[in-house]
């Protein structure tokens, strides 16, 4: 999926760094270990999306499922620390975000750009079928 569906375009343009527009996760391919230990991929991902926020007030979020767009809200009742559940309108879509840990490029004495990485287990339940996806959020400049 590409980022046009996963942001807010009117915010990218506004300011990139936004952190109202960095709230999307993209997928990790294995063995990844972590962006300070030599993960290739960059602050914002390979292009792709696997969640997105693209309203940038909204907990409303969209999935990719095997190209289509499925959208799904945040189950208030459900959300508990770090697990996260989103369903779509006609609960045939069920979304469970974990996040599994964090880690920071940033360095106070130095002077460059930075930003917080934070990786989850993201589980996609839908017609019977469960799949898991190894994900990663970047929030930074």
């Amino acid at each position: 999926m590409s980022m046009e569906h996963c942001i807010d375009e009117a915010l990218m343009h506004e300011n990139e760094s936004d952190p109202r527009n960095q709230r999307y996760w993209f997928p990790r391919v294995p063995p990844l270990v972590g962006y300070k230990k030599g993960e290739r991929t960059t602050a914002g991902g390979d292009g792709t999306c696997f969640v997105g926020f693209p309203l940038a007030a909204s907990s409303s979020a969209r999935v990719n499922v095997n190209g289509k767009l499925i959208e799904v809200a945040a189950d208030a009742h459900s959300t508990k620390g770090n697990v996260r559940i989103y369903r779509s309108k006609a609960n045939r879509t069920i979304l469970t975000v974990t996040e599994t840990s964090s880690e920071t490029t940033c360095d106070p004495n130095l002077e460059k750009s930075c930003g917080d990485y934070t990786y989850a287990t993201i589980k996609l339940q839908q017609a019977g079928r469960i799949t898991f996806v190894k994900a990663a959020r970047y929030v930074g400049s």
